[in-house]
């Protein structure tokens, strides 16, 4: 066992030289390119250096063992040195050739590939008894490790975080932060579709009055004002799970479900309207809304035909003077 021991540590000291020389290219490599030649030498000497000490079993040129099992270097003992000490020079200049490749704290945890084998190393030369090497390489792995479970774990938040804001800024309108309409009409779209016989629900189509007028007098910013004041007022009626988007430039969809009650439909109108003209006369301007109303009753109903209900709804409150809502069902 202590013969199959002394031979395993030297053996994986030339094994981990080629592994890390492998792993520090695929860390660093674009894709594509091409090894270079230095990695190649690396290899070699490995395979050199486990050919030697498979011929060093039988003429002991590195090391043997004496009647007691007791260890004892062989002339040559200091070839297995500079083979390691040659391979892991050519593994710095790679490192340091790349390092603006890595992160930083990879760079670093890479460093102490080096620096701990290096001082393994020079104290083995001068005393032996412990496989000091091994475990400097073995710390060094367990760095690399953790900084590279933490550098995965970063990007993984990272990718997270950008995939979140990819898919909100594909959801919702620019400008105001509500749904956009594709999103919106969707949403409305599917909780109708699996709506019970027994269900309700209200569709709100809503438009911002003369708003051509109010670009054309005040200009496009003082419009942009109106149009996210009076999405905030929207947001500020609706309850947890209602949904509402902006349809388009100055008009929004706004759907209460499990809601179909006049008297809550009107108080919640009114409450926006109050909102509104509180802001407008604060402001001095004159803002309002038209608003169409489709209440829908059971399961029998399809998005569009709710849509085109509430815009004809719409439509005749703007048709009767505007400032008003209306309410009916589909």
């Amino acid at each position: 066992m202590v013969r199959i021991s002394n031979f395993t540590v030297f053996f994986s000291n030339y094994i981990y030289m080629s592994l890390f020389a492998y792993f520090l290219w695929k860390s660093v490599a674009n894709k594509d390119e091409n090894k270079p030649r230095r990695l190649y030498i690396i290899y070699g000497l490995s395979m050199l250096g486990i050919v030697l000490l498979i011929i060093s079993q039988f003429n002991r040129m590195f090391y043997n063992f004496d009647s007691q099992n007791v260890y004892h270097r062989g002339t040559a003992y200091i070839v297995t040195q500079l083979i390691a000490i040659i391979g892991i020079a050519i593994n710095f200049t790679i490192l340091l050739q790349y390092r603006k490749r890595l992160e930083k704290t990879i760079f670093y945890a890479m460093l102490s590939y080096f620096i701990l084998p290096a001082i393994a190393t020079v104290i083995v030369i001068i005393h032996y008894g412990l496989a000091l090497q091994n475990l400097a390489l073995v710390i060094s792995t367990q760095i690399m490790f953790f900084v590279d479970l933490l550098e995965v774990s970063q990007k993984l938040d990272k990718t997270e975080v950008a995939v979140l804001e990819a898919r909100y800024a594909a959801e919702h309108d620019s400008l105001t932060g509500l749904y956009n309409k594709v999103t919106g009409m969707d949403m409305i779209k599917e909780y109708i579709e699996n709506m019970y016989s027994d269900g309700k629900a209200s569709l709100c189509f809503i438009d911002i009055d003369n708003f051509k007028d109010i670009n054309d007098i005040y200009g496009h910013m003082e419009g942009d004002y109106w149009i996210t004041e009076i999405s905030r007022m929207l947001v500020g009626i609706c309850r947890k799970d209602d949904i509402v988007c902006r349809f388009g430039g100055d008009e929004y969809l706004l759907f209460f479900k499990d809601l179909a009650d006049d008297k809550i439909l009107e108080s919640k109108i009114n409450c926006l309207n109050g909102k509104l003209n509180a802001k407008a006369d604060e402001i001095g301007k004159e803002i309002h809304c038209s608003i169409g109303i489709c209440k829908i009753i059971g399961n029998k109903h399809t998005f569009d035909d709710c849509l085109k209900k509430a815009d004809d709804i719409l439509y005749d409150v703007k048709k009767n003077g505007k400032n008003s809502f209306g309410i009916q069902a589909v």
